[in-house]
């Protein structure tokens, strides 16, 4: 019983240092923060995809993950936590597909702005989206 719960422990926490992390990148408050937009006109796309959809995906795995590993009524936890892993394992897959473009309001509103001015350097220059 003791192991399980060590597994939904380090499991949790995991997903909290995720968490954090992905927080810290989205409030952007330093250069180092923001360097997963990229600068200029050319985008650091797979980090963009990431942090906007990958690592929050990723830490609520891990939270299934701690619900299904949790000794609780004889895995009773187990369904639901499978359940609730299938739409946050396609939105992993759909962070790999960049052919997939994702939804301007998931990005924060530094990063929209960012964007934009991004787009239109783009358009300037007479070059094609990526």
């Amino acid at each position: 019983m003791i192991p399980y719960l060590l597994l939904a422990l380090a499991a949790v926490m995991i997903a909290l240092a995720i968490v954090v992390y992905v927080i810290w990148r989205r409030l952007g408050r330093s250069a180092t923060a923001r360097r997963w937009m990229g600068d200029g006109m050319f985008p650091r796309t797979s980090q963009e995809r990431m942090t906007v959809l990958g690592w929050p995906a990723l830490a609520g795995l891990c939270l299934c993950f701690a619900l299904a590993a949790l000794p609780v009524a004889d895995g009773l936890l187990r369904i639901p936590a499978a359940l609730l892993s299938i739409p946050l394992f396609l939105a992993l897959l759909i962070t790999q597909i960049s052919a997939i473009p994702l939804p301007e309001g998931m990005y924060p509103h530094w990063a929209r702005e960012l964007r934009r001015e991004r787009r239109e350097n783009r358009a300037k220059h007479g070059l094609r989206r990526v």
